[in-house]
């Protein structure tokens, strides 16, 4: 019975090992964006330290890395923001472990028209794929 117990945590602690350097990497993709949804290369880098994620992305059109922040995972789900200037962006994705792959997409956060109160109209969303390298 010991013996069993021992395998099963063996095997738990394999699981969770996996689960943890499975994000963990450099990820290159194409990320689509604006009205004409046009796509520009894309690189994003996860450094993974238990439910702690870091890391940083390339904006559309420039390949200048930015760190990004409030970092979250929520089982294959991860989020994370960027900022340019005053516009935070909210990137989510879903990690396909079979594939080593992100796909999600990303939007500009608390944009309000002063003169209507409402969203703002943006040409700024867009969506992503990026595979581990």
């Amino acid at each position: 019975m010991r013996i069993l117990h021992l395998v099963v945590a063996l095997l738990i602690f394999m699981a969770c090992t996996d689960k943890e350097q499975s994000l963990t990497g450099r990820y290159s993709g194409v990320q689509s964006s604006g009205i004409g949804q046009v796509d520009s290369p894309m690189t994003i880098v996860i450094n993974q330290s238990g439910v702690k994620i870091t890391g940083s992305v390339t904006p559309p059109f420039s390949s200048d890395l930015a760190p990004f922040e409030n970092a979250k995972i929520n089982g294959s789900t991860i989020q994370f923001d960027r900022k340019e200037g005053d516009i935070t962006f909210r990137y989510e994705a879903i990690f396909n472990q079979a594939e080593s792959s992100l796909q999600g997409q990303y939007q500009p956060l608390g944009c309000m028209d002063p003169d209507s109160g409402e969203p703002c109209q943006t040409d700024s969303e867009g969506s992503f794929r990026a595979e581990k390298e």
